[in-house]
This record gives C-alpha cells, structure tokens and sequence, in this order.
C-alpha cells in the first residue's frame, strides 16, 4: 500500500498566485477601458482625431536659469493609423540659447527627454492641447563629489 501525502503550503501557495494574477488581469482591463472610453470622450469634444502644432523648448540650468546648449532633445509621441499606434521619435539639439524647435507634427500623446552632459536626465509626458507656447525645461547637474 502506497501512501500519498500531499502538502497543503503547494494549494495556498497556488490560491495566491491565481488571485495575484486575477488583480493584475483586472486592472490592466480596467486601465485599458478607462483609457479607451477617454479617448472616445476627447474625440466627441475635438473634430479632428489628432492635433497639428509646433512644439517648442527652452532647456535652462535651474540654478542660474542660463541656458543649456548642445544639450539632446528628444520628442517621441504616438500617432493613430486606423486601429494600429505608430510610435515616433525625432531628436534635436540645443542652439545658443537652449531652444529646441521642432517641425509640426500630428500626434495625440507625446513625450519629452533631455540629456546634457553634467546635468541629470529629464523624461515627461506632455499635454498636446497646453504645448502650444514655449516650453522651459530646468535641468538638475550632478551633485560633485566632495573632495
């Protein structure tokens, strides 16, 4: 006679797992029918499904407020073709002064980084509607090293 002993730490380990994996499937659902019934909202208030405009920046240090030439902007922003999202990216850098201009495009969400020697990289998502203006960007430098 051959005797099974089966542990009970495997089953609830098991029950956590699987009610882990249903809070995770739940949120990503609710993220993404959030997401989309918003973008349904935006696109009855708009007559057209993205925005044309010229994005303009101004990369300065933030504790002299001088500007910061040379410095790397990158814009990456996401455009719709039918049901399918392009994903872009154009860069530019820095003139004299610290302004970056970059071409019209169409897009509906947008991104923004900025890397320049001796200062700590900047990342943040813009808002089409409220870029139309010049936008200043306050790089941080690195902390120098006691000697």
């Amino acid at each position: 006679m051959t005797m099974q002993v089966r542990s009970s730490a495997g089953t609830a380990e098991r029950r956590r797992i699987a009610v882990v994996c249903s809070a995770v499937c739940l949120c990503t659902l609710v993220c993404s029918f959030s997401e989309k019934s918003g973008a349904r909202a935006s696109a009855r208030s708009k007559p057209s499904a993205g925005t044309t405009e010229r994005f303009r920046f101004q990369v300065i240090d933030s504790e002299n407020d001088f500007p910061v030439p040379g410095a790397e902007v990158s814009l990456s922003y996401l455009q719709k073709k039918g049901t399918n999202e392009l994903r872009k990216e154009t860069e530019v850098k820095t003139d004299q002064n610290g302004s970056a201009d970059f071409p019209v495009l169409e897009a509906y969400k947008l991104a923004v980084s900025v890397t320049a020697k001796g200062y700590r990289s900047y990342w943040r998502w813009i808002r089409v509607e409220s870029s139309k203006g010049l936008t200043r960007i306050r790089l941080e430098r690195w902390a120098k090293s006691p000697k």
